[in-house]
């Protein structure tokens, strides 16, 4: 059985650790705990996480924008 040891981020937004008890995945979405920004998992060796950028767009009738 392996074990697993706990893995520590660092939120881009206010520099907090945050700690991963269960293996993270690329592409993991996660919260920091102490700003509340919207994260992603983008490298694993060593933890990198970025903020989550959606397009943001709306829809007026039939048509969508992108903002």
């Amino acid at each position: 059985m392996m074990r697993w040891e706990m893995v520590v981020g660092s939120c881009p937004e206010c520099d907090a650790d945050i700690n991963f008890r269960v293996e993270p995945r690329e592409g993991q979405k996660i919260t920091c705990p102490n700003c509340d920004a919207y994260l992603v998992v983008i490298g694993l060796h060593p933890i990198e996480l970025d903020w989550v950028f959606e397009d943001e767009q709306f829809a007026i009738g039939e048509e969508e924008f992108d903002i």
